[in-house]
């Protein structure tokens, strides 16, 4: 692959070592093994133009959520996207879109150390994101800003549909080269009673306790796009 941009910055080691390490605890094929080399660099722009699919077998999402009175009560997982293009105009990202598969959301470890498949199948059912009747979300860029000051930083601004319900929100991202090809990484902090997910949420039921669910949960993401 031929990088435009000469000035390749070396991604921060703790970076590094998040990226690596998620990919390690969520790959989808083979959690023992990672699909991502740990040589990645942060890159400003690509030898792209025009229209690129996202590696389904190379990228992934992986959630947070934790709950509200307890210490370091934390569940996480993954969800996989089913689909995705993103646009490039002079090897900078221009738009995009992306369909997640919301039945392949489960829960990979819990705060208690166990319970993962109640809660994965807690998590399809009507009291969170329904997948039943609504059995994919989405995320559709319609502007994009650059960072002068941060080489293949972007803010990625778009309407997210989940449940059926669109709302617009903004994704900060790193434009990363990775082994696979080129990586778009960040997170993202979401309300998801936005989104009518109220299951657990303190601003809708009382005397919740130590049963009170963030309302917050946290979604890390890294899609690789084919080159």
């Amino acid at each position: 692959m031929n990088i435009k941009d000469n000035k390749l910055v070396l991604v921060a080691v703790g970076v590094i070592v998040l990226i690596v390490l998620g990919f390690v605890l969520f790959s989808k094929k083979d959690v023992s093994e990672t699909p991502v080399s740990e040589e990645v660099v942060v890159i400003e722009k690509v030898d792209y133009d025009g229209s690129y699919v996202i590696d389904l077998d190379n990228s992934l999402v992986v959630w947070e959520g934790k709950k509200t009175f307890v210490v370091d009560y934390a569940d996480q997982g993954v969800i996989y996207p089913s689909e995705g293009t993103i646009v490039f105009t002079d090897g900078m990202i221009e738009s995009g879109s992306i369909v997640f598969d919301m039945n392949s959301i489960t829960a990979l470890s819990t705060g208690k150390n166990s319970g993962q498949d109640m809660l994965s199948k807690h998590l399809k059912s009507a009291d969170f994101f329904d997948t039943e009747k609504y059995p994919e979300s989405s995320f559709v860029i319609f502007e994009v800003a650059s960072d002068p000051s941060r080489p293949g930083s972007y803010m990625l601004f778009g309407d997210m549909t989940i449940k059926g319900k669109t709302l617009p929100i903004s994704v900060p991202v790193s434009m990363l080269q990775v082994e696979q090809g080129i990586a778009l990484v960040g997170d993202i902090a979401v309300d998801r009673t936005l989104w009518d997910v109220q299951f657990g949420s303190g601003k809708f039921f009382q005397n919740l306790a130590d049963n009170t669910i963030d309302d917050y949960f946290t979604i890390s993401f890294s899609l690789v796009v084919k080159e």
